[in-house]
């Protein structure tokens, strides 16, 4: 009996580059510097990569980055002084 295939959505680079919100210079920046997950060869001049791979890569991603003054800002847990010392 043989065994079950898996099946992939390969996503072309247009595709994945507009789900990112970026140009496609940077999906291959991103990829050369192995920010994204692996490309797959889909043919000879033909690469894609697989949906589910880069859905969960987004995921993973933060909803935002924090703002410089929100790295600066004193924790609320910190105990503040309650006066004035004179």
């Amino acid at each position: 009996m043989a065994e079950p295939t898996t099946c992939f959505k390969i996503l072309r680079t247009n595709t994945v580059a507009e789900m990112l919100g970026i140009s496609r210079a940077t999906l291959w920046r991103w990829a050369r510097r192995g920010l994204l997950p692996p490309r797959r060869i889909v043919g000879p001049n033909t690469v894609g990569w697989v949906e589910s791979e880069i859905l969960a890569w987004l995921e993973a991603r933060p909803l935002r980055l924090p703002s410089q003054e929100e790295i600066d800002k004193p924790s609320a847990t910190r105990s503040e002084p309650s006066g004035e010392v004179r």
